[in-house]
């Protein structure tokens, strides 16, 4: 991508004068080297915790922005004192995108809840539902590598529960208005397109996702599901429990009741 700088005729003179004491090769050379000097002097890490806690960006933008990986954005924000909003807000929330797991065939990942499925054995369960699951080739750069190689898995399984989708448009857009990461943004776009259920847990994503008329769940919301659908026992979902818990979700229940609302919600299928 290209991007244009209009410079005014003082501004232009003095790169004219850098090029000409032999400093720089080209005025298009000090112009990048000048922006790198901003880059290194500004605390972009900071700023974009400042903008989290105050509700103004999500968690994926925030990992972005400071090219840090989601683990070490947690590990931060931990030891700043500050709270991740990440979760649903409420039991019937939670109930809710259970149900609306069930009745779409659609269902595209975000990538932090792909990430805390992976070291569980909650995502290698996926192939064992008879839907179809994505994630965007933009939300895979983002991908630790145990995750990849969860995700390849389930790609090269005979059932093919898990694919990348690629070419998506539209998102860019998404992104700049929303205070969102290119990933996040495209999962949106995504499952927009797609007719089904977006998946993600920051909460800004997902309000921005409900703003344009998507659908979304929430990892508890999947653990609920799996549960409710019998391919989740009890002891696995307490590991995805206690793996949220310590991430710092906000959780609307307690892990006891879990089973006794995954039977609730199974039973309200049946009907």
């Amino acid at each position: 991508m290209t991007t244009t700088i209009e410079l005014d005729g003082y501004l232009e003179r003095r790169l004219d004068l850098l090029v000409s004491l032999g400093l720089y090769s080209t005025k298009s050379e000090v112009v990048r080297d000048a922006i790198r000097h901003l880059l290194d002097r500004t605390e972009i890490t900071s700023i974009t915790l400042g903008m989290y806690r105050k509700g103004l960006a999500s968690f994926g933008f925030c990992a972005e922005a400071s090219e840090l990986s989601y683990d070490e954005v947690l590990s931060l924000m931990q030891r700043k004192g500050i709270k991740p909003r990440l979760g649903p807000e409420s039991l019937e929330e939670v109930e809710d995108e259970a149900r609306a797991l069930a009745l779409t065939d659609n269902v595209v990942f975000e990538a932090l809840p792909l990430i805390i499925l992976s070291r569980v054995p909650g995502l290698d369960m996926l192939h064992k539902l008879s839907k179809k699951f994505w994630v965007t080739q933009q939300e895979t750069e983002v991908l630790p590598f145990e995750t990849r190689r969860s995700v390849l898995r389930l790609m090269k399984n005979p059932e093919k529960a898990l694919s990348v989708i690629t070419g998506v448009r539209g998102y860019e857009d998404i992104s700049v208005r929303g205070s969102l990461s290119l990933g996040e943004a495209s999962a949106i776009a995504a499952a927009l397109k797609a007719k089904g259920v977006l998946v993600a847990d920051d909460q800004r994503t997902r309000a921005v996702a409900k703003e344009l008329g998507c659908t979304t769940a929430s990892t508890p919301a999947v653990l609920l599901y799996l549960e409710a659908s019998r391919v989740l026992g009890q002891k696995d979902a307490l590991a995805v429990y206690e793996n949220l818990l310590s991430l710092g979700y906000a959780l609307p229940y307690q892990f006891p009741e879990l089973g006794r609302i995954a039977e609730g919600v199974a039973a309200a299928w049946k009907s």
